[in-house]
């Protein structure tokens, strides 16, 4: 029997992903295969069983029987977008904000970076399409002070794109928002900013901040959103993590990202003050890590750029670890992030993180977008020679690493950290070898051991409860 690649499917490749199937209809992620198999699916073949992998195809609704004399139609056949790949474009629609926050990355109250024109965000739509990207998640500033938000969202959609995500800070999330979004019969997941039980207000600068954003996430929960949320810490603040995971996790909260403010933007001058020191920081998060485990993991723990934990697996991953292997340094990205998200700033700037967008060095070095087509920053530029980097290029960059113990566990580190305490996106990042050079990953191992026997006491204490019943 023929079999023929079933719609929507369709064979697409881009300079880092060169074979993959895709369909266009949906926000999944492309699947990679191999040059070969993509030459095997460009049209009917033949099949009578006993191939593993067809069969799957089969079973998923990816293959189908192939009708006499058809052929792939000219729309699915093989395209090669020819630039870079991304997961998401993370589309900052305006530098403007409600909020005063004390560690504003783009200084937002002052809203230098100003926004797009409507017409403008169309242009770069069309844009993004020509490149094959589809997942748009929409960011500011704070994305909901523009009057035409809901024309935005029209926007993505009539191309045939998703929003993924809203990433906002609450304040103007209401019910006719929600009533517009579930009129176009879409669900993005809402990322909230929450800075700490007890801190928020300080940290937004806007009293009366941290009640407004329960009352967003009540309401958001009551009608069926997803809700992730980023939480920055000071000093002061960091001994709230911990408080803010347990009253995130009983409002339903699906996850928490924790991470200090970068510095950069307005927390530059602010972080001598009030920053938290290495040692502050490392040590809490292992407190934090024994008592989250032991509590039977309530919630998807990610602190940056370290370790991972995943409530429905019960399982964390170290982050450094689990990203580089020495064998592969030459191919491994050095920040696989950079190779997820597009970052676009509200006046066109291409950066490889959002948290310095607005940096002088990024602003002047990366490609303007309202300068340069977008497909060939994507494809030859500073932004993409940034994107590829690889652990390898770190390493001959900095006699540092080529000669650190560490190496094989730590793969260069974060490029956020090295440019933000050197200015040199090349640099080795002075925190992460800090991490690694005084002991840190044993001892958060420990302090999660530590959590696995407290978790696992509580477990045979419950059930000996409940036998009692």
């Amino acid at each position: 029997m023929k079999y023929i690649l079933n719609e929507p499917w369709c064979l697409r490749g881009w300079k880092n992903k060169p074979y993959c199937i895709c369909d266009f209809t949906s926000p999944m992620e492309p699947m990679d295969i191999a040059e070969g198999d993509m030459r095997f699916l460009s049209s009917p073949f033949e099949y009578d069983g006993g191939n593993q992998t067809i069969d799957r195809m089969i079973d998923a609704g990816m293959l189908r029987p192939a009708g006499e004399g058809e052929t792939l139609d000219e729309t699915r056949q093989y395209r090669n977008y020819g630039c870079l790949h991304f997961s998401s474009v993370i589309f900052s629609i305006t530098g403007k904000c409600n909020y005063n926050c004390l560690h504003c990355s783009v200084n937002a109250p002052k809203s230098p970076l100003g926004e797009f024109s409507f017409e403008r965000i169309e242009e770069l739509l069309d844009e993004m399409k020509d490149c094959g990207l589809k997942n748009i998640v929409l960011i500011g500033g704070e994305p909901l002070v523009r009057k035409d938000f809901m024309q935005i969202v029209d926007a993505v959609l009539q191309r045939g794109m998703f929003v993924v995500q809203i990433f906002t800070n609450g304040s103007l999330v209401n019910d006719a928002l929600l009533d517009e979004l579930d009129k176009r019969k879409i669900s993005p997941t809402f990322m909230i900013s929450f800075d700490g039980v007890g801190y928020h207000d300080i940290m937004r600068g806007v009293k009366g901040a941290e009640e407004r954003f329960y009352r967003c996430v009540d309401l958001l929960r009551s009608r069926g959103f997803r809700v992730t949320c980023n939480m920055c810490f000071t000093r002061d603040s960091i001994v709230s993590i911990w408080d803010t995971i347990e009253t995130l996790s009983a409002k339903g909260v699906e996850s928490l990202t924790v991470y200090p403010p970068v510095e950069s933007g307005l927390w530059k001058d602010r972080y001598k003050e009030m920053g938290a020191t290495l040692d502050q920081m490392y040590d809490e998060y292992a407190n934090v890590f024994e008592k989250y485990v032991a509590a039977d993991y309530p919630m998807d723990l990610i602190v940056y750029g370290l370790i991972s934990f995943i409530r429905s697996q019960r399982k964390y991953v170290m982050l450094p670890s689990w990203s580089y292997r020495p064998e592969r340094a030459a191919v491994t990205p050095v920040c696989r992030v950079y190779r997820r998200e597009l970052n676009i700033s509200p006046d066109g700037i291409l950066s490889p993180c959002y948290a310095i967008m607005a940096d002088e060095y990024i602003k002047s070095n990366m490609p303007d977008i309202n300068k340069m087509p977008l497909k060939q920053a994507l494809t030859d530029s500073a932004f993409t020679r940034i994107i590829e980097l690889t652990s390898q290029d770190i390493a001959e960059h900095n006699p540092k690493c080529r000669s650190c113990e560490y190496s094989t566990m730590c793969g260069g580190g974060c490029r956020m950290s090295a440019f933000e305490k050197t200015g040199d996106l090349l640099a080795y990042d002075p925190q992460m070898c800090y991490f690694f050079e005084h002991g840190f990953p044993e001892k958060f191992r420990e302090a999660i051991q530590r959590g696995e026997k407290k978790r696992t006491e509580n477990m045979s204490l419950l059930e000996k409860l409940m036998s009692w019943r």
